[in-house]
């Protein structure tokens, strides 16, 4: 808009004064057209341009209120689309909270709650007989009275008297008080272990590590190893001049093995759809475990030839380094597992002379699976006596005759072994040991020693040598492969409580009993224990 004070008058051009001049007070047509112009000069023009200037001012806060609209438009639509709910719920309880709304809001609820339950609790209590609780609590102690401490028959180190065993005023019963949690190793970090870990990773239960050498050589003493489930290998193992030597605690989650083998690769045979190969030489044995979570397993048949592999179940033979079997179903390295004749201890426990104190080592749920050496190794340094703690832990198919190795083998130790099983070794299921000019001291609870040994009628479900102290309380010792359970050696001695023995498979009647204390010197205290020989009445030897 151009301002009108830029326009020029047409009245200073065209009007001119008009005579005669008026004589009256009235304004001449000149004046009143001058006085216009003034007016409109001094007046309704600079009003004008005000006004203009008002209108442009208006004009943009009209636009910067149309921005800031758009603005708060977005903002609605978009409110619930960022809202952190969980944060403004938290915000508003907190207010509640700070101003005592919640008190009013639930106050009255909790009262009301309060008073029906202890209406209920008076009622109840109204009907309890007080002298049946009397009575029953008498019934209890008198029970607990019936058993007193069994004073071990001979001298035992403190070890073994941490284990109080208690026996009932008629002999019949007997228990013994442990607590697992105390032999646990304490104020250490947790790392764990997976089949398909990685050594590299940082042990995490998202990122594991994968073997038991990594175990043994980054593990520190108070550490807590968790062993996820699954199958682990021979190549998974720590190599054999490299025990375990720290007090850490190793712990199966569920349904682990540890096998000593290694996986093959299984083809169907082109010639016999029920017979699978795979290239392995040193074959040492070849083990059914499709039931293994019930730790059920047998041991499949040496056959000739690849047609007698097809004709028979659950066998198996080698042609040119080539491993035939036939377990009558799909086979691979989930239900056969294949053991090899050379190796070493599937695990060893020794302790080293880098800490102060004596190792403390605590194994739970492990099932063991062949190897040549021993499932497990533990023996003192000179200086240093393991304690080694083995709950629910499962020793099988292990050992060897050439090297007289067992499913367990303690020398100069401390062990504490509680619902485990050592079961079809080459050699010894549990054997005890001197070393250094220490004995073994040990206790068998719940445990099973049987189908031991091959057939030359000197293996035995549990045995005790060179002045080896050992307590067997609850347990079984059946179908060896000579006695089944033998204790030998000067000072050895055993107190075997309510214990079973039965159906030794030695050939010879002379070494067929179920408990023998087999040389001078050697002391077994048997206490409501029971024998069944196979076939004749040679249950106790003792010289």
């Amino acid at each position: 808009m151009t301002p009108l004070n830029n326009l020029k008058s047409p009245f200073c051009c065209y009007v001119a004064k008009s005579i005669p001049l008026a004589f009256d007070e009235s304004m001449s047509y000149y004046e009143m057209i001058c006085a216009f112009k003034n007016y409109l000069e001094n007046t309704i023009i600079p009003a004008i341009n005000n006004n203009n200037d008002a209108v442009t001012n208006l004009d943009n806060q009209f636009k910067e209120l149309s921005n800031l609209f758009d603005e708060l438009n977005e903002y609605v639509n978009n409110y619930f689309d960022n809202l952190d709910v969980q944060k403004e719920i938290n915000i508003k309880l907190d207010e509640m909270a700070s101003s005592g709304k919640f008190d009013s809001l639930l106050l009255p609820i909790i009262n009301e709650y309060t008073e029906n339950l202890n209406n209920i609790v008076n009622e109840q209590n109204k009907k309890i007989n007080y002298n049946t609780c009397s009575k029953m609590n008498e019934i209890r102690k008198q029970q607990y009275d019936k058993y007193n401490i069994i004073d071990v028959p001979f001298e035992i180190n403190d070890f073994l008297k941490q284990f109080k065993i208690y026996q009932s005023n008629d002999k019949q019963n007997y228990n013994v008080s442990y607590n697992i949690n105390k032999y646990k190793n304490k104020n250490g970090n947790t790392y764990y272990l997976s089949p398909n870990g990685n050594d590299n990773n940082p042990g995490s239960n998202e990122q594991p590590w994968k073997s038991f050498r990594k175990i043994r050589n980054s593990a520190n003493d108070g550490d807590t190893i968790i062993i996820k489930s699954g199958i682990y290998y021979q190549t998974d193992l720590p190599a054999s001049n490299e025990p375990f030597s720290k007090s850490i605690n190793i712990i199966g989650e569920n349904n682990v093995f540890i096998v000593g083998g290694v996986a093959l690769e299984w083809s169907k045979n082109q010639n016999y759809n029920n017979v699978y190969q795979a290239t392995r030489t040193n074959v040492k044995r070849v083990i059914d475990a499709r039931d293994k979570e019930n730790n059920k397993y047998s041991e499949l048949k040496l056959v000739d030839t690849i047609e007698d592999v097809s004709n028979t179940i659950n066998s198996y033979t080698i042609v040119d380094n080539i491993l035939y079997v036939n377990n009558g179903d799909i086979v691979n390295n989930d239900n056969i597992f294949v053991t090899l004749s050379f190796g070493y201890d599937t695990m060893s426990i020794i302790p080293d002379n880098t800490t102060g104190n004596n190792l403390n080592f605590y194994m739970e749920n492990l099932n063991i699976i062949g190897n040549a050496g021993a499932g497990l190794y533990i023996a003192n340094n000179t200086k240093k006596t393991p304690s080694v703690y083995i709950i629910n832990c499962n020793f099988l198919f292990c050992g060897s005759v050439a090297s007289l190795k067992n499913s367990i083998s303690v020398m100069g130790a401390n062990v504490f072994l509680l619902n485990c099983e050592a079961k079809f070794s080459l050699h010894d299921g549990f054997a005890y040991d001197a070393l250094n000019g220490i004995t073994t001291k040990a206790i068998e609870i719940n445990c099973i020693g049987s189908n031991n040994g091959l057939n030359d009628d000197s293996n035995n479900g549990s045995t005790a040598h060179n002045g080896s102290k050992v307590i067997r309380i609850n347990g079984k010792y059946f179908n060896n492969n000579g006695m089944n359970v033998a204790d030998t050696h000067k000072n050895t001695e055993s107190l075997n409580i309510n214990c079973i023995a039965f159906d030794s498979r030695a050939l010879n009647t002379t070494a067929k009993y179920d408990f023998a204390s087999l040389s001078g010197g050697t002391k077994m205290y048997l206490y409501n224990c029971y024998s069944k020989c196979s076939d004749s009445d040679c249950n106790l030897l003792a010289y």
